[in-house]
């Protein structure tokens, strides 16, 4: 085995690694319970909003029928002193009957301004139990997700804790020196600092270098880098 065979295996096994935390970042799961969680966070807000529009429009409700409870009160005492027999002078009579219609009036456009307070408030406590249903089923496929996350996510740390210890097995049958340089190399180039050189082509990069060039990268026993990505090839 070359002596840069080693970097090339524990480039391997770093991929692997690699590859299995960024699948543990990246889960669908996880995409999916953020959005999940974001649905329902607009939902508490159109939630809360509608609830004090819902207020809102109750307060009118009982204010519009308070008035008309005080109109009818009068109305009643209106009528009460028309039919009483007290009051027997017709022009006093005809004001009584006057008064009476001009409240009628008044209630009847109140009443109407009532359906439609009261319109509004069942549209409001139809639209608040739709969100209230649409809330319950979001959480429920929220702790579904949830507890996908958490078992995908303790999956790939399992693979990946049983992956370290070959890792560093694998590490240690290299000079530190040359590992450091490795993990700088990784850190710079995104993770693959080693590729190998097949017929002439860097498997880093994808580039095919001049053939005078693989050739004494193939037959040299020295660190050699790729001239484009700068990775170090082994062959």
């Amino acid at each position: 085995m070359q002596p840069h065979d080693n970097l090339l295996k524990l480039q391997e096994i770093d991929t692997i690694i690699d590859s299995k935390r960024h699948k543990k970042n990246n889960l669908e799961a996880q995409k999916e319970l953020e959005k999940v969680q974001s649905d329902i966070a607009k939902l508490d807000s159109l939630e809360a909003k509608s609830n004090d529009t819902y207020k809102q429009r109750k307060q009118s409700q009982d204010r519009i029928e308070s008035q008309i409870t005080m109109l009818e009160q009068k109305m009643k005492k209106e009528q009460d002193r028309l039919y009483s027999g007290k009051v027997s002078n017709p022009k006093e009579l005809g004001s009584i009957q006057e008064e009476l219609k001009h409240f009628e009036k008044n209630k009847d456009g109140i009443e109407n301004d009532l359906l439609e307070v009261m319109e509004s408030v069942q549209e409001i406590e139809d639209m608040l139990n739709k969100i209230k249903a649409r809330k319950e089923d979001l959480s429920k496929k929220s702790n579904e997700l949830e507890g996908k996350v958490v078992e995908q996510t303790a999956a790939y740390d399992k693979e990946i804790e049983e992956l370290l210890p070959k890792r560093d097995t694998q590490a240690s049958k290299i000079d530190k020196s040359l590992l450091a340089q490795y993990d700088s190399l990784r850190e710079e180039l995104g993770g693959v600092a080693v590729a190998a050189l097949i017929d002439g082509l860097c498997q880093g990069c994808h580039v095919q270098l001049p053939a005078q060039e693989a050739d004494r990268i193939a037959s040299s026993k020295e660190l050699n880098k790729c001239p484009n990505c700068e990775r170090i090839l082994v062959p």
